[in-house]
């Protein structure tokens, strides 16, 4: 189990964000977790739905209704909407990597230099949890 104790994640742990295409280049026994609505057909690994954009919101931005500004601002009032989310991933990182001791991946589609959610989950995490981009 888990505890509560959502403190900095030491920084010299190795919490990643990459996307699905880039596996190759994945540390040997890492710990991916998909954080996509809707995970690459037979994902049999770990799965955080809570910090995919709600399908209303990729529909938005999909269909050019939105701009990246606005797609911020709705993706981070989507977190921030469930106050325990980020304390919640916190300590689910800190718990996985104190008992794992392996390095983890935060992963969805879209290539590194493409704009995406998960660059602004790394700003809202930030600064307990550093993540660096594979």
């Amino acid at each position: 189990m888990i505890s509560d104790n959502y403190s900095s994640i030491d920084r010299q742990s190795n919490v990643y964000t990459s996307y699905f295409a880039n596996w190759h280049n994945f540390p040997k026994d890492s710990i991916i977790i998909s954080i996509t609505r809707y995970p690459p057909k037979g994902w049999k690994n770990l799965e955080l739905q809570s910090l995919a954009p709600s399908a209303t919101l990729l529909q938005d931005w999909k269909n050019g209704n939105i701009d990246e500004y606005i797609f911020k601002q709705r993706y981070i009032m989507q977190l921030e909407k469930d106050s325990n989310l980020r304390p919640r991933v916190i300590a689910l990182l800190k718990g996985l990597i104190q008992e794992y001791n392996k390095d983890i991946i935060l992963c969805c589609y879209e290539k590194s230099d493409d704009f995406c959610h998960r660059h602004i989950l790394v700003e809202w995490l930030a600064p307990e949890v550093q993540i660096n981009e594979l």
